[in-house]
């Protein structure tokens, strides 16, 4: 298939309509990232809800954010929005996210080239519909999201998600996780739906206690407030000589939850 980038498509002004939950925009860092490279002269604009948007704060790959707010939830918010979006004059609308929503915003907004999987009822208001296939249902998130690129004509490279942070940031998370031993590994436990949505305690303390045993390493549980029930039990299963804490940081809303140790429950080995 003949591949095109956007250059020669005469679009140099792209939306981005991002997933809605952090785990998931994660996933879709690659994407971006080979989106921005196929189209490096492009413009690209990211529309995702503000608790996603400290991912993208610092991502060389994002040149400009807009955010969702809570605001555009009713019909005339939608309204609203897509007359924002429209003043924009974007010539080209990827959306990552599935839902019929993401392309109703996207044609009310008048952009004319918009790019998505087939999902949700929306196939017939996209101009490039992906069909979510057997292949599609089989891939990894990050895969998932290159592949709608691909089959939609860009130049793609596979690259791992990467989290841009400033040099103050890293030095902080340095002072705060330098006295593990490596490698450190974190684990996020959380999930939005519950336990629906996401595995065992036990499950998640015997990855724990294999990185700790078998890679000499150490853990460290990530979490917002919502997270503590899940991160203490965590520890119960997890031999108290393996486990040692640290004073909690304070809440860091910037970063968005899910990002700051709270509770601060670094695993490593035995605490001498």
């Amino acid at each position: 298939m003949l591949k095109l980038t956007m250059s020669e498509r005469s679009c140099d002004n792209i939306l981005v309509r991002g997933v809605n939950w952090v785990g998931d925009a994660v996933m879709t860092m690659p994407a971006l990232r080979a989106l921005k490279l196929a189209n490096n002269n492009s413009k690209i604009t990211l529309l995702v809800k503000p608790w996603v948007s400290p991912l993208f704060e610092k991502d060389p790959n994002v040149d400009d954010i807009i955010l969702y707010e809570d605001e555009y939830k009713s019909i005339t918010g939608k309204i609203r929005l897509s007359k924002i979006l429209r003043a924009k004059k974007f010539c080209l609308a990827v959306l990552f996210q599935n839902a019929f929503d993401a392309a109703m915003l996207a044609f009310l907004a008048g952009i004319p080239e918009r790019i998505g999987y087939s999902r949700d009822g929306r196939g017939l208001i996209l101009t490039k519909a992906v069909e979510f296939d057997d292949n599609s249902k089989k891939l990894h998130h990050v895969d998932y999201y290159l592949n709608l690129l691909d089959r939609s004509g860009f130049m793609t490279q596979k690259f791992k998600p990467w989290i841009y942070l400033t040099l103050d940031e890293r030095v902080e998370a340095r002072n705060r996780l330098g006295e593990l031993k490596q490698p450190v590994i974190a684990i996020n436990p959380g999930a939005t739906y519950g336990s629906s949505k996401r595995w065992h305690p036990e499950r998640f303390a015997e990855v724990a206690k294999r990185v700790i045993n078998e890679l000499n390493g150490s853990v460290v549980i990530l979490g917002g407030p919502k997270e503590t029930e899940i991160a203490a039990e965590i520890l119960k299963s997890i031999t108290n000589e393996f486990v040692s804490k640290a004073p909690s940081p304070s809440p860091s809303p910037s970063r968005g939850e899910g990002y700051n140790i709270s509770p601060p429950l670094r695993g490593g080995l035995p605490v001498r």
